[in-house]
């Protein structure tokens, strides 16, 4: 007979709870669809056992008081064991920050558009930017999203735990997720976590819709002038989603 088990969680905006969120397992046994309840739980029974993808959909939420809440970023994690006899609990709340004004893409061919040289796609408030030197083909998911935003994440709120020895400096989102740059961008975002200037070995991460881990695509450095952490030459994100900059944990003198 089938194994079945669960999958249980949390998802919101920590230490709020937000209701509505989408919570779609698929898997060889098939696609689970389930909502979260008003303290941001969920509960997915009898899903059958094995590797799967989870998907998470911020669309429709409200608040604790019922007011909905607006476009919210969605998160897909790939490479999600439910084991039979367990209840596989996502140990995170599973943060969906309000998605940030973005840059809409020209797109005359459905998923596919060209990004200007010279463009600059940018947070703001937040400092963070990529900049596309050359004309760059991005090629998106679904033709319903092609509007490029920026959103930072609070570096305690990532989903997926960064590999052993790295620790998150600053974690932002790209959506819409899975989007890919045919040249990488440049990068930029502001050294909050004040890191020296000369220190090595920082890590640029995402977390890989493929195999919901954590994969490095590049490296970064901090600026003369100790402001800003700059991806290497060509080093900036090949693909749209959750972006880290990582380093190993380091004593300041």
């Amino acid at each position: 007979p089938l194994q079945t088990a669960s999958l249980q969680g949390t998802g919101g905006n920590a230490p709020n709870p937000v209701s509505g969120v989408r919570i779609v397992l698929t898997g060889a046994g098939g696609t689970f669809t389930v909502t979260t309840t008003a303290n941001g739980t969920y509960d997915l029974s009898g899903v059958p056992t094995g590797t799967n993808t989870v998907e998470v959909y911020g669309d429709d939420v409200y608040d604790s008081a019922g007011n909905p809440i607006p476009d919210k970023i969605a998160l897909r994690l790939a490479g999600v064991l439910v084991q039979a006899g367990v209840a596989s609990i996502n140990g995170r709340p599973i943060f969906l920050p309000e998605r940030a004004a973005g840059t809409e893409v020209p797109s005359a061919t459905g998923t596919t558009g060209t990004i200007a040289a010279g463009t600059l796609l940018q947070n703001q408030g937040a400092g963070i930017a990529l900049s596309f030197d050359v004309a760059t083909q991005a090629t998106f998911r679904s033709a319903d999203d092609t509007t490029l935003t920026i959103t930072p994440i609070p570096v305690d709120q990532i989903p997926v735990p960064l590999p052993a020895g790295l620790t998150a400096a600053s974690v932002f989102s790209i959506e819409p997720a899975g989007a890919t740059f045919d040249v990488p961008p440049g990068l930029s975002l502001p050294n909050d976590a004040s890191l020296p200037t000369g220190i090595e070995g920082v890590s640029l991460q995402r977390l890989s819709l493929e195999t919901g881990a954590w994969t490095a695509f590049g490296s970064g450095a901090v600026s003369a002038d100790g402001t800003r952490i700059v991806a290497e030459a060509n080093g900036g994100p090949p693909q749209t989603g959750l972006i880290a900059v990582a380093v190993q944990p380091f004593c300041s003198t």
